[in-house]
């Protein structure tokens, strides 16, 4: 499977995602739209196998996910992210109140700052 891409979109109702062990991303390379206006939806654990090291595209990923609370995205690798800009890619339209967890060594931290 190459793509995700709004695997949980427009889930209305979704309030809890536990990707858990078992949920291999490895060779995927698009996962924009993935919780796309799922209004409800106020956390997502993605578990130690979701790799994100092939993805090219986070579009929209997060988009108008009002309750989210806490995202941990701290395994996240945007080194191959088409764009530039990760606040363009996952983090547009975000709640101003949301726990974002980034590691200092994520290719994410840098890419945050653009």
């Amino acid at each position: 499977m190459n793509t995700l891409q709004g695997i949980f979109k427009d889930c209305y109702e979704l309030t809890y995602v536990d990707l858990g062990d078992c949920f291999d991303s490895s060779s995927v390379t698009d996962m924009q739209y993935m919780f796309r206006y799922d209004s409800k939806l106020e956390y997502v654990n993605f578990g130690p196998k979701f790799d994100t090291s092939k993805a090219r595209d986070f579009w929209y990923m997060f988009d108008s996910n009002y309750n989210l609370r806490y995202l941990d995205v701290s395994n996240f690798n945007c080194s191959n992210l088409t764009s530039s800009s990760v606040y363009a890619q996952f983090l547009y339209n975000f709640p101003d109140d949301v726990v974002l967890i980034l590691s200092r060594e994520s290719t994410c931290q840098s890419k945050l700052k653009q």
